[in-house]
């Protein structure tokens, strides 16, 4: 959950992210398609910025992910298809 979700999306939207899933079409999610999962897990870890993250994995459900928890502890969801 998060206070202002409209404002979240579109800072994460300026950052080049588009949404490609919501649960419902007034609740938002924050899940991000992105091609190369490992490679943005590494460009974020060369950033230096300490991230409360998991591991990247795949998933029993077939998608190769990794979740992210920004300083307002908003959980984002990065994943692609196996």
């Amino acid at each position: 959950m998060v206070r202002y979700v409209a404002v979240s999306l579109r800072f994460y939207q300026q950052l080049g992210f588009v949404p490609a899933f919501r649960d419902s079409p007034t609740d938002p999610t924050y899940r991000f398609l992105v091609p190369e999962v490992d490679q943005l897990s590494a460009e974020f870890s060369r950033t230096g910025i300490e991230l409360d993250r998991t591991d990247v994995g795949d998933t029993a459900w077939g998608t190769r992910e990794f979740h992210v928890r920004n300083p307002d502890l908003d959980g984002l969801q990065f994943y692609r298809s196996l």
